[in-house]
């Protein structure tokens, strides 16, 4: 899948999504010749969630692992639900009060109907979009050919993001 057709579908998305724990999307503006689209969202102070942790050593682990499952719970329970695809700390952003907000929606995918293995329908999957990520945060189901990213692999990420 082009890169402009992936920013576009990311923002198509993103720009749906109203949540103090999901990192906003405030805009985008296509720059250059070609043109390349950006995405812009609020500068994240503290950066993401395996840097906060290393200089904040008195952070409530609890309280920001309450927020990202908050984040994910939105996602996961609208109306269309929505698989964000690439959960993991480096996904995570830290705002300026401390707050943990989940970003990075490039992998995200709206489900059109849920089914009872939590995968649902889509529009389908590219190939790029398919063997993106990273393995580390991914459930071992998504290294086979055929598997597909679902709310369990969610879960499963969040799972890691809670080991870390």
């Amino acid at each position: 899948m082009p890169f402009v057709q992936r920013a576009e579908r990311e923002t198509k998305v993103w720009k749906r999504l109203r949540h103090p724990n999901l990192l906003p999307f405030i805009g985008s503006v296509a720059l250059g010749s070609p043109p390349i689209l950006y995405m812009v969202s609020p500068w994240m102070e503290n950066g993401d969630l395996g840097c906060y942790l290393k200089t904040h050593a008195d952070a409530d682990c609890a309280l920001l692992l309450a927020q990202i499952i908050s984040g994910i719970e939105y996602l996961h329970t609208s109306i269309h639900p929505i698989v964000h695809g690439d959960i993991k700390a480096a996904n995570v952003l830290i705002s300026e009060t401390g707050e943990a907000c989940l970003g990075d929606f490039g992998l995200s995918e709206v489900l059109l109907d849920l089914g009872d293995d939590g995968a649902g329908e889509t529009n389908g999957n590219s190939t790029v979009w398919k063997f993106a990520g990273n393995p580390r945060w991914q459930a071992p189901e998504l290294w086979d050919d055929d598997s597909r990213r679902t709310i369990r692999s969610d879960i499963f990420a969040f799972g890691r993001v809670i080991s870390r």
